[in-house]
């Protein structure tokens, strides 16, 4: 386990000379982190990248008073919480973790600047009016898991806002009870499913247990940039590659995983 300490903060804060009180960005994605911590040693961050890590719980990000976006996609969140105080969030990543009870979403009403939630991935979005129930909740948002939030929208939300509440209670039940959290993978786990996807002809995106894969198995350095209507995604593979030794699939409506094999590694 990683964690956020002061030496790996300043580690990725060498764009700012390492210096941690004017620090405004940082990315600490695929380090497999799993708790939030020590991030109030840099009061001035704007934007946070903790995607892909082991993060159960939000929690110690209060202080953040300027954070602007929070990206936690793929981990392994259960409950929407703590994020009360982070006033100035205008954009909230939480894609593919394991939040069930919708009704947390109440915890971000208060965040008059959100404009952007996106929850695609969560067993919370096969409720049934999961996007309705959302819009009436926080109607300061204009896209929910990347689509504009529409004025029709709004008012058909309100209109069956009543229906929905009253049995969304039982539905969350049920919905727990179907998706159990499943258990943190050991590394004899990792070597089977490691074993498993060499031996399939197809590449997989998922683990055994339903989690994305991620690898990096050639420790290739990479970038990964998000804009409102595109992701961008640089891996610096070598200037002399042949390009028969790159394959690439994408499966956009899957929560956007990207699969890369460079020479046969992920």
């Amino acid at each position: 386990m990683v964690r956020i300490d002061e030496e790996l903060l300043k580690r990725r804060a060498e764009h700012n000379d390492g210096i941690l009180s004017t620090l405004k960005e940082v990315t600490l994605h695929q380090f497999e982190i799993e708790k939030i911590e020590n991030l109030h040693l840099c009061r001035q961050l704007e934007i946070v990248y903790l995607q892909s890590n082991r993060i159960e719980k939000l929690e110690n990000l209060s202080k953040l008073k300027n954070l602007k976006y929070l990206n936690l996609a793929v981990n392994r969140i259960t409950e929407i919480e703590n994020l009360q105080g982070c006033e100035s969030l205008q954009k909230l990543d939480l894609t593919a973790n394991y939040i069930s009870n919708l009704k947390g979403i109440a915890n971000l009403s208060e965040l008059e600047h959100l404009r952007e939630l996106y929850l695609i991935g969560n067993p919370c979005s096969s409720l049934a009016g999961y996007r309705h129930y959302i819009i009436q909740q926080l109607p300061q948002l204009q896209s929910l898991d990347g689509l504009e939030i529409e004025k029709s929208e709004k008012i058909e939300a309100r209109q069956k806002f009543e229906e929905i509440n009253q049995s969304i209670d039982k539905e969350i039940h049920d919905l727990v009870q179907r998706n159990p959290i499943p258990p943190s993978e050991s590394p004899h786990n990792e070597e089977k499913i490691t074993e498993k996807h060499e031996e399939s002809d197809a590449p997989s995106f998922l683990n055994e247990d339903g989690t994305v894969m991620q690898k990096n198995e050639g420790n290739w350095k990479f970038m990964m940039k998000e804009e409102k209507d595109r992701v961008t995604l640089n891996v610096c593979c070598g200037k002399y590659l042949d390009t028969s030794f790159i394959q690439i699939n994408a499966q956009p409506k899957k929560f956007c995983p990207i699969n890369v094999l460079l020479r046969g590694l992920q």
